[in-house]
């Protein structure tokens, strides 16, 4: 799970970003990624702007997406109606 500043290094390509704000310091991580959700923000936010500019999904502002998706859920962002949705969860592998 990506959840601060010095995690955005980890990402990998292709990645739906699931963060907990929206914040200019993610505009660098743009080409890297096919969507982005986060628990804080609004549609004015600078980064959903920008990324409305990209072309990129984002939903901000879903208040609990860091706790209810985890690393390697398949999820569909739709950024025109504001709705995640989970396809599939993660296989948990038992310790």
């Amino acid at each position: 799970m990506i959840t601060c500043p010095e995690d955005l290094v980890r990402l990998k390509a292709v990645s739906i970003l699931v963060y907990p704000f929206a914040s200019p310091e993610l505009t660098p991580i743009f080409p890297k990624v096919k969507g982005l959700v986060t628990d804080f923000g609004g549609l004015l936010a600078p980064v959903a702007t920008i990324a409305r500019e990209h072309g990129i999904p984002a939903v901000v502002g879903t208040s609990n997406a860091t706790e209810s998706i985890s690393d390697g859920d398949v999820i569909r962002v739709d950024g025109t109606n504001g709705c995640v949705r989970i396809v599939a969860r993660a296989q948990r592998h038992a310790s």
